[in-house]
């Protein structure tokens, strides 16, 4: 897979992405979901305030996370869903029929911050 810009994504992962996504690890801490050819991560990093990430399991390229982004989470719940909304959104960016909300197009790319 490639970056944000010119993602590729193989047709296994189209088909994987109708399946639920699958948390496992302490779900109020540091939880992990592989899911259609993606990690997802969520990890409270200080009381309040998670960090979330979504990356290539192949090539472990980081391809969204709360780094880059502008949505904070203050909870397990909401880290969780955020991760699951990019990975969703990355997906759809090369695959409009697997797009979350069923928005037909690709996505614009996410806002990268250092």
């Amino acid at each position: 897979m490639s970056s944000d810009h010119d993602p590729k994504i193989e047709d296994w992962q189209r088909e994987a992405s109708s399946r639920s996504i699958e948390w496992t690890g302490d779900l109020n801490d540091d939880c992990t979901a592989v899911w259609a050819g993606l990690v997802l991560r969520a990890e409270m990093m200080k009381r309040g305030s998670w960090w979330w990430a979504v990356y290539d399991d192949r090539t472990k390229e980081v391809l969204r996370s709360s780094n880059r982004s502008e949505i904070r989470v203050s909870n397990a719940k909401k880290a969780r869903k955020a991760a699951e909304s990019a990975a969703r959104e990355w997906l759809g960016a090369a695959h409009p029929a697997v797009a979350a909300d069923g928005r037909v197009g690709r996505s614009a790319p996410s806002p990268h911050r250092s």
